[in-house]
């Protein structure tokens, strides 16, 4: 198996999770909000997950691990998916989003997967098509692949070189202009790469609305 889906998530814990929803919410019910967005992403990529690919989910903090890997079963279990066994568990290493990421790809290239990708939790739009499209342009003529968010960010980056984490180097990650700044770095060492179609992450009360979702579900 050559191909890696890594999934980055924490620990729900109130304060540490959607903390700019936390200030009109109240941090118990924004970490309440951060479980279901969690359940929506796994449910909607679901199908990567059940169909015999790679899985790692790459976690913070690594004290939770435990409670993590309950948690994540109790969602498998709910869309009878049992083969959690063979899904990697790792723990997100320190630094910024760029570093944290260079770490999960080093460490999965050397392990011998070809093609990585990497996607957060605050995307509830994405899905499994999306990510086989990713791995789709990976298997072309491409270096890197992008899905773009609506903020400046991006919700998907994959790779099939480390040499391509050179996008993550020198990147202001709580500026806006994110994925601009990847795409500059991409170009300036000519490495190719593909766009997926532009979604939205979940940061916000007007980021929830757009879901159609009633967010006084989860008000205090």
């Amino acid at each position: 198996m050559t191909d890696l889906l890594v999934i980055f998530l924490k620990w729900p814990e109130p304060g540490k999770v959607k903390t700019r929803l936390g200030k009109d919410l109240g941090y118990k019910k924004s970490a309440e909000v951060y479980k279901f967005l969690v359940s929506k992403v796994i449910k909607r990529i679901s199908p990567m997950i059940d169909d015999s690919n790679a899985i790692c989910w790459c976690f913070d903090p690594n004290y939770r691990e435990m409670e993590i890997k309950k948690w994540i079963q109790c969602e498998l279990d709910l869309l009878n998916i049992n083969n959690i066994k063979d899904q990697i568990f790792w723990p997100q290493s320190s630094g910024n989003l760029g570093e944290r990421l260079k770490s999960v790809f080093n460490k999965f290239f050397e392990e011998g997967f070809q093609k990585i990708i990497a996607i957060g939790t605050d995307c509830t739009l994405i899905n499994d098509i999306l990510i086989k499209s990713a791995f789709e342009f990976l298997d072309l003529d491409n270096d890197l692949v992008f899905g773009p968010c609506s903020d400046g960010g991006y919700y998907l980056i994959g790779i099939k070189d480390f040499k391509s984490c050179v996008v993550f180097e020198g990147i202001p990650w709580s500026a806006d202009g994110v994925l601009n700044r990847s795409l500059e770095k991409a170009k300036k060492y000519d490495l190719r790469y593909a766009l997926l179609r532009e979604l939205f992450d979940v940061d916000t009360i007007k980021d929830f609305n757009k879901l159609g979702i009633d967010i006084s579900d989860f008000e205090s």
